[in-house]
C-alpha cells in the first residue's frame, strides 16, 4: 500500500507542477480506518515546550509492524464529489490491522543541537477506529525508551489517554484550556526522565516483537 501512496503521490506531484488539474478530487479517495501520527521532540513539557538539546545516550524504540490498511482503488471521478470522502464497506474495516511505523531521525548517540528541528521521530500508528489506534499509539509511546535530555512522550501519552481527546472532543485550544484548568499535567522528572525505564527495557528484549507487543496492547 505504501508504495501504491508514494507512486500516486509522485505521479500527480508530475503533472500538477506541470500546470494540470489533480486526478482525483477529495471524494474520490477512500478512508479506511483511524491513524494517528505523533511527532517525538527533543523538548521540554515543563519548560513551555522550548527545544531540548543534548546528546542522545540510549534509544529503544517500539517495533514497527508489517502489516499495514489493505490498498483500496480511488473512485472514478463521475462517481466522486468535492464535499464527501466515501467510507469503505465495514468488512474492509474489519480487516484492518493494528500497525506501528517509525521514522526515526536521530540514531544512540546523536548529538541533538539547537540549530535545527529537535524532532527525534514520527510515530504513526493505524486501527479500526479512533479509540483502538490511540490505545496502540499509547503502546507504542510506552515502547519508547530515551535518555540525555528531555522529550515530549510522557506528556504524548498522557495526552492519548485524555478522555476528551479520545472522544474527539478538541479544538485549537484544547491543550491549554486543559492545561489551565489541571486536567492535563506536565511530567515532573527531569532529562533522565527515561533512567528508570532502562533496566525494565533490557528484561522486555527476551521477549519476542511480537510478543511484547500483544502483551502491552491488551494491557489496556
Amino acid at each position: 500500500m505504501l508504495n501504491h501512496v508514494l507512486s500516486t503521490h509522485a505521479s500527480c506531484s508530475t503533472k500538477v507542477a506541470a500546470g494540470n488539474p489533480l486526478p482525483l478530487t477529495q471524494g474520490a479517495i477512500p478512508l479506511v480506518g483511524h491513524a494517528f501520527e505523533a511527532r517525538i521532540y527533543a523538548e521540554n513539557p515543563r519548560n513551555n515546550f522550548l527545544p531540548d538539546s543534548g546528546r542522545l545516550l540510549y534509544l529503544s524504540t517500539p517495533t514497527p509492524t508489517t502489516v499495514f490498511a489493505q490498498s483500496i482503488a480511488p473512485r472514478s471521478l463521475a462517481d466522486s464529489s468535492e464535499e464527501l470522502t466515501p467510507l469503505v464497506s465495514d468488512d474492509a474495516v474489519r480487516q484492518v490491522q493494528p500497525s506501528v511505523r517509525v521514522e526515526q531521525g536521530f540514531l544512540e548517540g546523536a548529538d541533538i543541537g539547537v540549530f535545527y528541528d529537535p524532532m527525534i521521530a514520527k510515530l504513526v500508528v493505524h486501527a479500526r477506529d479512533r479509540l483502538e489506534a490511540l490505545r496502540v499509539l499509547r503502546t507504542a509511546l510506552e515502547d519508547y525508551r530515551i535518555a540525555g535530555l528531555s522529550t515530549n512522550i510522557s506528556f504524548l501519552r498522557q495526552l492519548a489517554g485524555n478522555e476528551n481527546f479520545c472522544q474527539g472532543e478538541v479544538e485549537t485550544g484544547f491543550i491549554k484550556v486543559r492545561m489551565r484548568d489541571h486536567r492535563l499535567h506536565l511530567p515532573t522528572a527531569g532529562p533522565d526522565i527515561e533512567h528508570r525505564n532502562i533496566s525494565t527495557n533490557f528484561s522486555q528484549r527476551s521477549r519476542t516483537p511480537a510478543q511484547r507487543f500483544s502483551l502491552k496492547l491488551r494491557s489496556f
